[in-house]
């Protein structure tokens, strides 16, 4: 995934990983900024209420790992974006 076009954007971050500050970090290497963060614990399964909070809150783009977008695929909305990192 090319992510160039999303320098100096502010993201927000969920996700369920063990470490999700290394996340947080390699996008600020790549000078992405993380607005907001939602983290659970690891191998964490989403609830819809917890998703709701996510919806509501989140601001621009939405980045998770490869492993929680497969969880977090059936929370979408049409106006929702959600990029996975792999």
């Amino acid at each position: 995934v090319v992510m160039s076009h999303l320098r100096r954007e502010a993201v927000s971050v969920v996700t369920a990983i063990a470490n999700p500050e290394s996340l947080v970090r390699s996008l600020k290497e790549i000078d992405i900024c993380t607005k907001q963060k939602f983290f659970f614990k690891d191998h964490h399964n989403y609830t819809e209420q917890e998703w709701a909070r996510v919806r509501n809150k989140a601001d621009g783009m939405l980045i998770t790992t490869s492993k929680d977008g497969v969880k977090l695929k059936k929370y979408l909305t049409a106006s929702m974006q959600l990029l996975e990192l792999r």
